[in-house]
């Protein structure tokens, strides 16, 4: 993946060489997860946000209609605990292999 030749996020050092390819394999395989169960990666992500009792409020952007109302869909169903165990899963291998803190 590569950015536009002044893009900022050229500056960042984890968003280049492994630590972007680590990045853009966890975003991958949460892809699929979400893909699995019929919703959006950000539906799955708001959801998961929103079923958090140490998440107190959910800011999340839109920069059209289609993904407003795509955002109003991550209030249509519950994740369930097997499906939180499995995004759980996914984060805590990514932290593990890249030095992240888990939580």
């Amino acid at each position: 993946k590569k950015f536009g030749q002044n893009d900022i996020r050229n500056n960042n050092p984890k968003l280049v060489g492994e630590i972007l390819e680590s990045y853009l394999e966890f975003v991958e395989r949460l892809e699929t997860f979400a893909d699995s169960i019929g919703r959006t990666l950000n539906q799955v992500a708001l959801n998961f946000l929103i079923q958090r009792d140490t998440v107190t409020s959910v800011i999340a952007g839109a920069s059209n209609k289609n993904q407003f109302l795509s955002n109003l869909k991550s209030l249509e169903f519950e994740l369930s605990e097997d499906e939180i165990d499995h995004i759980d899963r996914i984060v805590k291998e990514f932290c593990l292999q890249n030095g992240e803190v888990f939580v």
